[in-house]
């Protein structure tokens, strides 16, 4: 019938001074209680006629401060504050808060009533009201409706505008297209530092298996036109928390893939950069992914070992003691998303990567991007010169293979799952070794050395091979591409790209 809340002081001349503050609060033991303890009932006396009568029970025992009386009718409710005299204090204190003469009742009626909404006000506020829920049942009308095939047009977002551009990004192609692979029960996806090697490889591979327009790549660069069309895109920058956050929330996101990095070489020239990136947003992805409940992937690599981690086969559990701010943000990585999982019961899972070898993307910055280069250089001028020794062993691997790993381990059961982060392997050669294979198809290529300390003092820290047994154990990883097939497919997709590059 009532509610009762301790207040401040009335502005109104309070009725207790600072120094008897906390004495007269600890004296309220509450209603029916001892120690000076009052109740209050307010009750409304007719429907239709405002506020009426009120009956008080009070218990006129020792000091209360004044409280807030919610007096509600049976559809109205107003606030009001009560100021009970006071029995203790100093004279001037007493005077000061003296009862109306005409008693408690004519002091309510006189003090309190006077402080209640108005009719009119109340009427007014009644009226804003039903036409707020108008409103709301014009939009949740509107919303409910389903198009057959929902296409919209998503202007990529920068920091500061409004949440409502950051919905849903469609895709730019055909309706056909689009269409035909929209499934409720797939889900959403969002892919960070999407341009990257992996980024684009990997959201062509989740779109044809869950939809195009469940799968969101995300970047701070502009895309290609080919990129733009291929499906939908939007701007995301991994150190604004509120821009991911609303981005996860505006397209209801369920998986999300954090392939937002500083690789090693480009960390090493800029540390404070690769700290930012690597290391504060990641916090913010496991932070949004435990807010929400999504399950993340974040790529570690064989720059998460060290010197003195076993260089031939490396297992997945060793000493790792990276020497770059790449490889200890990988670490960190591991390591955080593990506790994310253990104490917030976080859907991490993390695939060390080996140096991935693409056609379609030009290098990051890695190491292992010799790896990539010495094709696009054996098409075009027949020879290459490389930045590491010669004999430089190191794991690598084809991207179609990294890809559907990364799917793979992305789409196992947990409980398979014994372990929160996987080597893979799939190959290891050396400069030499791989020059020797593309000359069966190029016979005149040659290969040069000019080394670079800082990368082979990088390499040299590296596995040279790893140990992915576990992986292939629990949910069955196995790779294609050997070298033989890897040199073959290489060739071949930058000799088409070349051509039809001059055709055009």
């Amino acid at each position: 019938m009532f509610r009762e809340q301790w207040g401040e002081t009335s502005e109104r001349g309070g009725c207790y001074s600072q120094s008897n503050r906390p004495q007269k609060e600890a004296s309220y033991a509450g209603p029916g209680g001892g120690g000076g303890a009052r109740e209050i009932l307010a009750l409304a006396s007719e429907e239709g006629q405002g506020v009426g009568k009120a009956r008080i029970l009070s218990s006129l025992q020792g000091v209360v401060a004044p409280k807030l009386v919610w007096i509600k009718f049976q559809q109205e409710a107003v606030f009001t504050s009560v100021t009970p005299p006071i029995t203790s204090g100093n004279e001037n204190e007493r005077l000061h808060t003296r009862p109306h003469p005409g008693g408690l009742r004519e002091s309510l009626e006189g003090g309190v009533f006077q402080r209640l909404f108005t009719l009119r006000f109340q009427d007014t506020l009644r009226r804003c009201m039903m036409l707020a829920m108008q409103l709301l049942r014009g939009a949740v009308k509107h919303t409910g409706r389903r198009p057959q095939c929902s296409v919209k047009q998503l202007i990529p977002v920068v920091p500061g505008t409004t949440s409502t551009s950051q919905q849903l990004p469609a895709f730019r192609g055909t309706q056909s297209s689009f269409c035909a692979n929209t499934d409720s029960d797939n889900p959403r996806v969002l892919i960070t530092g999407g341009l990257g090697q992996l980024g684009v490889g990997l959201a062509e591979l989740l779109r044809q298996r869950f939809g195009q327009n469940n799968v969101i790549l995300s970047d701070i660069r502009k895309p290609s036109y080919h990129v733009y069309h291929s499906g939908p895109f939007v701007f995301a920058d991994i150190l604004d928390l509120k821009n991911l956050r609303e981005i996860v929330v505006n397209n209801n996101i369920s998986w999300l893939v954090h392939y937002s990095a500083v690789l090693s070489a480009v960390g090493e020239n800029n540390v404070a950069v690769a700290k930012d990136v690597n290391i504060t947003g990641l916090h913010n992805i496991l932070d949004i992914a435990t807010e929400h409940g999504l399950r993340v992937f974040v790529p570690s690599t064989i720059g998460a070992f060290g010197p003195s981690s076993p260089r031939d086969l490396t297992p997945d559990l060793c000493v790792q003691r990276p020497q770059t701010i790449y490889g200890v943000s990988k670490v960190h990585a591991e390591l955080m998303g593990e506790y994310y999982h253990h104490r917030y019961g976080l859907d991490f899972r993390c695939l060390r990567y080996p140096g991935i070898i693409s056609a379609d993307s030009q290098p990051g910055g890695g190491t292992t991007d010799y790896a990539v280069k010495i094709f696009h250089a054996a098409v075009k001028t027949g020879s290459f010169e490389c930045n590491l020794c010669s004999g430089t062993q190191l794991p690598m691997m084809y991207i179609d293979d990294c890809l559907r790993a990364t799917l793979e381990v992305l789409e196992a059961p947990a409980d398979n799952l014994a372990s929160r982060t996987y080597n893979i392997h799939a190959m290891s050669f050396t400069p030499q070794s791989l020059t020797q294979e593309i000359q069966k198809a190029v016979p005149h290529f040659k290969t040069t050395y000019d080394v670079d300390p800082v990368l082979q003092a990088i390499a040299d820290s590296w596995p040279m091979a790893l140990d992915d047994s576990a992986a292939r154990r629990d949910w069955g990883w196995k790779h294609k591409y050997d070298l033989p097939e890897l040199v073959k497919t290489m060739l071949s997709h930058i000799t088409v790209s070349n051509r039809r590059a001059q055709d055009f």
